[in-house]
């Protein structure tokens, strides 16, 4: 019992010690970097970003080589409307079930690329509520060489482009295995009479998948799939799998047509 009193009052001592201490330290200011309170803001508001909150990044550079982005009211912003008038070698124009077109302002890289209708009696696409001033219309399809041209859209009016269109071929393909499977990836690559891949649109095309059209030489597609935007000739269709090897079937391609290709694949 002798011993405990002084052991009992040592401990109470540096209990006492260490609360003084921990009060003792400064507590960190409101909005201070640490504390819980902190905002994160700014009073510049050319840090206002759409969407974003005052301070949530790095402040922008200054410069003449780049402004703030300063984030605009739609309702404000002249608009009209854009006729897109694609046309064959013959002029006549193009059908629509050949073609995929959008267009999309230069002027503002953030704005929504705009889809058209079409007009079956004149086939013509109309772009509607299209950001006045220069836009890039974009073509490509099955049967048709991808191209871009610019165009200017009059505010609150209505524009219209004729583009010229160079016709083209696809090959439409279908991939199975020996015991009557569909392999699950497969890599497409088509090549010229002198070798050489060539670089055109692919796509996975089935019930079950598909895929963004995307410009390549070589690609991993479904086992059902396209290459299209192909020149008129003779050509040479590889399809390669990791397990099962690969197969290579001659096909001719022929302007504004589809040629349906079936392979089938294994050891």
């Amino acid at each position: 019992m002798r011993n405990a009193l002084p052991i009992a009052l040592i401990l109470l001592a540096v209990a006492v010690g260490a609360w003084i201490l921990l009060s003792s330290e400064e507590e960190p200011e409101p909005g201070a970097f640490g504390s819980y309170d902190d905002p994160g803001s700014s009073d510049d508001p050319d840090l206002l970003t759409g969407g974003g909150l005052k301070g949530s990044g790095p402040e922008p550079r200054k410069g003449p080589d780049r402004r703030p982005y300063k984030p605009i009211d739609p309702r404000k912003v002249p608009r009209g409307t854009l006729d897109v008038a694609p046309v064959g070698p013959d002029l006549a124009p193009i059908p629509n079930r050949h073609l995929r077109i959008y267009v999309e302002p230069t002027t503002r890289k953030d704005w929504t690329k705009q889809l058209g209708q079409y007009d079956d009696e004149t086939g013509v696409w109309t772009f509607k509520n299209v950001l006045a001033g220069e836009v890039e219309v974009r073509l490509f399809g099955d049967h048709v060489i991808a191209t871009k041209q610019k165009a200017e859209v009059s505010a609150n009016g209505r524009s219209r482009v004729q583009i010229h269109v160079e016709l083209a071929g696809a090959v439409l393909y279908q991939v199975k295995l020996r015991d009557g499977t569909e392999p699950k990836d497969v890599k497409v690559t088509l090549f010229n009479l002198d070798d050489e891949p060539i670089a055109a649109y692919h796509e996975s095309r089935s019930a079950r998948r598909i895929t963004t059209p995307r410009v390549a030489k070589t690609s991993v597609q479904g086992p059902r799939g396209a290459v299209f935007g192909v020149p008129a000739g003779s050509y040479r269709l590889r399809v390669d799998t990791d397990d099962h090897g690969y197969v290579d079937t001659g096909v001719a391609v022929q302007l504004s047509e589809t040629a349906e290709v079936k392979v089938e694949l294994g050891r």
